[in-house]
């Protein structure tokens, strides 16, 4: 089976692939593999269809939202 090494991941990246591997009760290849292979079987994404999901929540609200806006919904959202 064919392998890879990876140089220059950075501390903090390593040490999340640690502790995700640790939660996991997986050791770090393992974890690293199932990431990877996670990642690869995820489907492209077409533009043109996330475009329109963008557009359509962003026409769900008012065209130009104030700060003013934005406090009365937090008010509005607590007892």
């Amino acid at each position: 089976m064919p392998g890879i090494t990876l140089k220059n991941i950075p501390d903090t990246l390593y040490q999340r692939l640690v502790d995700i591997a640790r939660q996991h009760h997986r050791s770090l290849t393992k974890e690293i593999l199932f990431a990877l292979e996670r990642h690869v079987q995820q489907p492209s994404h077409d533009k043109t269809e996330l475009l329109q999901r963008i557009r359509a929540v962003r026409d769900r609200y008012p065209p130009n939202i104030s700060e003013t806006d934005v406090d009365s919904w937090k008010q509005a959202g607590r007892p």
